[in-house]
């Protein structure tokens, strides 16, 4: 019978013991803790969201540099006369997914010494204003060949639309803006 008494009185013990610590112990209810989830899902949407929208603005501004290289490319040899000939034209023929490098007065797709630059993937030219499509510099003077104002602009868009970029040249190759 003592030890009954004895292993009761630890039994007590033990379950006040046990008590005591669930009281003191503090934690999170499950209300809580979708609350939490929840706000860092929206964070990291955020956050993915802005990253696209930053990847497609620097892929849109690397693209229109690279495009404005190759103009420059093409106007500087139009006037050095580097072609077949002193009086050699050269120009830019533009597609939507890509723009033609080529040499002459006049774009020939059958020509071998086209030089074709593919844009990336998600970016196109959504507008040339140019007649024809196409950008065709004069020998010696480097002059846009039949400029007219208000044909003058270059627009790449980006596929998913959330960006586009236009370049605006004047009659001698300058570009007067890029937004």
């Amino acid at each position: 019978m003592a030890k009954n008494k004895k292993q009761e009185s630890i039994n007590k013990e033990c379950f006040n013991f046990i008590r005591k610590i669930s009281k003191s112990s503090k934690g999170f209810t499950l209300v809580e803790l979708v609350v939490v989830i929840g706000i860092m899902f929206m964070l990291f949407g955020f956050v993915g969201f802005s990253l696209v929208s930053n990847q497609s603005t620097v892929s849109l501004n690397n693209t229109a540099d690279s495009l404005i290289s190759d103009i420059s490319l093409q106007q500087t040899k139009a006037m050095l006369g580097q072609g077949s000939s002193p009086d050699t034209s050269y120009g830019i023929y533009f597609e939507p997914d890509k723009y033609i490098l080529f040499e002459g007065d006049v774009f020939s797709s059958t020509d071998s010494a086209n030089y074709t630059v593919n844009l990336s993937q998600n970016i196109t030219f959504s507008g040339v204003s140019f007649p024809g499509g196409e950008i065709i510099f004069s020998p010696g003077s480097g002059e846009i060949s039949g400029f007219t104002q208000g044909q003058n602009t270059i627009t790449l868009e980006s596929n998913q639309g959330l960006k586009t970029m236009t370049v605006t040249f004047n009659r001698y190759g300058v570009v007067t803006g890029k937004n």
